[in-house]
């Protein structure tokens, strides 16, 4: 037995099978039956005997449990049978089909020949039978004889079980868009459950797709979208530049305040009330905000951060009457309709000063550009007063 065990250690070890376990002994039940017997002979043999002559205050006064003896000892035997029956024997691996394929090969190399009994051994450390391993090892040398590459894996996935249902998926290209935005309604075109078409997109043959609008481009926008790409290239062979000299502006709206806001107070601090006509009717401010790319040392460190600044389209005006809230004359803050002209004198006022000012001075000398996006408000590049 341990020789056999060392012929295929080497080769079924690598394939994850485990050659210590013990091969299942049928026979082990035999010596435990005989000792219980034994026991229960030895038992009755020393049991007292029964005086039948007991008067029947005597026996009413003594309970026998004799159904429930006897339903323990069904309970036992049940169980003892089932622990003595066989287990059914399971579907083997791939790596323990190829395991087995490999130490026989291994035994075939140093004995010449693959025995009955060596095969009876690896059946035993599988748990499985002795035709399954001749089975492996036949399938093996046959395709060993035509010179194609030894494949001894499991031949029921694919072959066995319920088959795929037959289902036209070319017939998709043919449905209006709207109907395929979902797969219930997909479903429903092709005719078809929606359980099976979920089944086949988990399998890959459908693929999600987030469509997105795009503007319409004529011919004239493609030339000028395509003349800016070429402008932030150095030469037409080169990559874009750097844009170390473009500084970035646009608007942003702001709340003057949350419909929940969250406050750290003190325990025998009152809660705040704070109250409005309506949470539609929050005040809102846009801001101006310009930024550029930001610049690093040799170590690291930042020398420039990029941040030009942040500026409220507000003005304070006087109050025109007298109100429960002010006095006529109080001055109040109240946001600007942003238009051409105050977007210019944001910039004439606000964006130019800035950028001379915490633009780096290694940047002196060179020209600065404003970029800004398409909004109505926004000056034109050709705007005459702003030059």
């Amino acid at each position: 037995m341990n020789s056999y065990l060392s012929k295929c250690s080497t080769a079924a070890m690598m394939f994850g099978i485990d050659l210590n376990m013990s091969p299942p002994q049928d026979d082990a039940s035999e010596p435990a039956d005989q000792q219980e017997e034994q026991n229960s002979q030895q038992q009755y043999n020393n049991e007292e005997p029964v005086n039948n002559e007991a008067t029947w205050e005597e026996a009413s006064g003594v309970e026998e449990p004799i159904h429930e003896e006897a339903s323990g000892a069904e309970e036992a035997i049940h169980e003892e049978a089932s622990a003595v029956q066989k287990p059914i024997h399971e579907e083997l691996t791939n790596e323990e089909r190829y395991g087995i394929f490999f130490a026989l090969m291994v035994i075939n190399t140093q004995n010449g020949q693959v025995l009955k009994k060596d095969k009876q051994v690896i059946a035993s450390l599988l748990d499985t039978t002795i035709r399954t391993v001749e089975r492996i090892w036949e399938r093996a040398l046959k395709q060993i004889e035509k010179g194609e590459k030894v494949d001894v894996s499991n031949q029921k996935p694919g072959r066995v079980g319920r088959k795929r249902k037959d289902l036209d998926l070319s017939r998709v290209v043919t449905i209006p868009l709207n109907r395929r935005r979902t797969l219930r309604g997909l479903s429903k075109a092709l005719g078809v459950s929606c359980t099976t078409l979920h089944s086949r997109f988990e399998w890959g043959h459908l693929r999600r797709h987030s469509n997105k609008l795009r503007p319409h481009l004529n011919l004239s926008n493609i030339v000028k979208r395509l003349k800016w790409c070429l402008a932030m290239c150095e030469d037409y062979w080169s990559a874009t530049r750097e844009l170390d000299n473009i500084a970035y502006m646009d608007e942003k709206w702001f709340n003057m305040t949350g419909e929940v806001n969250n406050y750290y107070l003190l325990p025998e601090e009152p809660d705040p009330l704070r109250t409005l006509h309506h949470k539609d009717s929050i005040a809102k401010v846009m801001f101006l905000a310009a930024v550029a790319k930001p610049r690093y040392g040799k170590g690291g460190e930042v020398t420039f951060d990029g941040k030009l600044g942040i500026w409220a389209f507000v003005t304070e005006s006087p109050a025109q009457r007298t109100s429960e809230n002010r006095d006529k004359g109080t001055l109040e803050l109240k946001s600007l309709k942003v238009t051409r002209d105050v977007m210019r004198y944001y910039m004439c006022e606000k964006l130019i000063p800035a950028i001379q000012e915490h633009w780096p001075d290694e940047d002196e000398g060179q020209t600065i550009y404003i970029q800004q996006d398409n909004a109505t408000p926004h000056i034109l590049p050709d705007d005459s007063v702003f030059r």
